[in-house]
This record gives structure tokens, sequence and C-alpha cells, in this order.
């Protein structure tokens, strides 16, 4: 495992002193050696090098409020975030979601997300969703606890394309209807995930998308042209295990207008 350590931050250093820059960062759940590797790259010297990342996938199963805050600082041009906010401290949890709208209030791309987080704070992660809600694309949320919250938000995501959750709401099934479809993944021996998907065309070419996109081994396509879109600054709140998804994602989204 210190070897393995050791190579990435060789390769990290590397990368840096050659001044390249990533536009994919993916980091499987792979064991425990990874908590040290992820701290490699939310230190200050690697900031520049992710500043370009367009999609970030993260799989492993400690707290990450530190990751978050680095997008939060560094990253302005994400499309795909997909990552597991398991987290047992209130504190932190609240963090990595003031942390995760900072990152939604800073792109300038539409917006695919898929958030797990067991048990996590499902009223606290709407909120911080109000503002933002025409920036989504395709949204996943996975084992949230939404006890008790109100979905008519999901009546505004005038941009979303694909919705999915588990153990939908009947408020959900009410807003998007029964046309949905499921998918079932295995991301460990132990674990299965159920998630309830709907598909809406909003008149783009997404018959050749995959269906479930976040549970695709195709990559998806980038268009020839962007559109560009300006976001209001917006303050942070003061409050505040499913990995199926292409290896070789390609951005394949526009610019918010």
């Amino acid at each position: 495992a210190y070897e393995r350590i050791k190579t990435v931050e060789s390769i990290l250093q590397m990368l840096t002193d050659r001044e390249i820059r990533l536009e994919t960062f993916i980091m499987e759940n792979t064991g425990t050696s990874d908590e040290i590797t992820y701290t490699f790259w939310t230190a200050p010297r690697y900031a520049p090098m992710f500043s370009t990342l367009i999609n970030v996938k993260i799989h492993t199963p400690f707290p990450k409020s530190n990751v978050i805050k680095s997008l939060a600082k560094n990253c302005k041009r994400l499309s795909y975030l997909d990552i597991n906010l398991h987290d047992t401290s209130d504190e932190r949890a609240r963090e990595s979601i003031n942390y995760l709208e900072e990152i939604i209030s800073a792109q300038k791309r539409f917006l695919n997300l898929r958030l797990v987080f067991p048990n996590g704070p499902g009223n606290m992660l709407i909120k911080a969703f109000q503002s933002y809600l025409e920036y989504f694309q395709r949204l996943e949320l996975v084992k949230w606890n939404f006890s008790g919250c109100d979905w008519s938000w999901l009546n505004n995501c005038s941009n979303l394309i694909e919705f999915a959750i588990t153990t939908p709401p009947p408020q959900v099934i009410k807003i998007f209807g029964t046309g949905y479809e499921t998918h079932r993944s295995k991301p460990s021996k132990n674990l299965k995930i159920l998630t309830t998907h709907w598909h809406f065309d909003k008149g783009e070419e997404i018959s050749s998308m995959p269906k479930f996109y976040f549970h695709s081994g195709k990559s998806l396509i980038p268009p020839e042209s962007l559109t560009v879109i300006n976001q209001p600054k917006k303050k942070r709140y003061s409050y505040l295990d499913d990995y199926d998804y292409p290896y070789n994602f390609v951005d394949n989204h526009g610019y918010l207008d």
C-alpha cells in the first residue's frame, strides 16, 4: 500500500511539474489507503491541475468534506459530479452541503449530479438547491433521508432530462407520473441499490443517450457548440453506495444561459 501511495504522489507531482490540466478525475471505492491518496489532490500545490475538471467521480467510503471544499474552491467548469458524501458527523454533513452549494453556484455548465449520502439530511440538500433549479440537467439522489420534505421544487427544474431517486416519495410520483423505469445495481457483494428513473424529452437528441445516464458503460459525445449562461452570486447557507458509471465519461453538455 505504501508503494502505491508513493506512486500516486509521484504521478501527481509529475503532472503538476509539467503543468498538466485534468478534465476527468475518478476515485473508485478501492480501500482505506485511498483516504491518504485523496489528501494529495486537496493540497494547495495541486489546485491548478484540478481547476479545469469537468467530470468528477469519487466513491471512497470515508468523510470527504475536505474534498468538497477543494472542489468548491478550485472547480468552475464541472458538468458531471458523482460523489458519495457519507459522513457520520452532523457538523461535517452540513459543511459538505454548504460546499456543494458553492460548487453548484460557481459552475457555468448544466449540471449532472449524482449524490449518495446514506441517511443524509435531505431537507438541507433541497434548501441548498433552491436557487439553482434551472441548472440541473440530470439529478440522481441516492439513500438520503427525505422524510417530510416538500418536492414541489421539482416543477421548476425546467432543464431536467433525467431524475432518479431511491424509494421515491408519493409526491414525486404525483409530480412526474408513473411512467418511470427502475435500475438495480450491486456496488458490492452485500449491497444492492434500486433507483427509480424518470426521463424527460426536452426536444434534444437524447434517443442515442444511455437510458440510465450514471449507469452506462458507454462514453457520451459532447455537442459541437455550447451555450453560455450567467449565474448570480449566492451566499452559502449558514447551516449547513451505488457505483456504476462510465470510466471514459466525456462531457456532454453546454453552458448555462
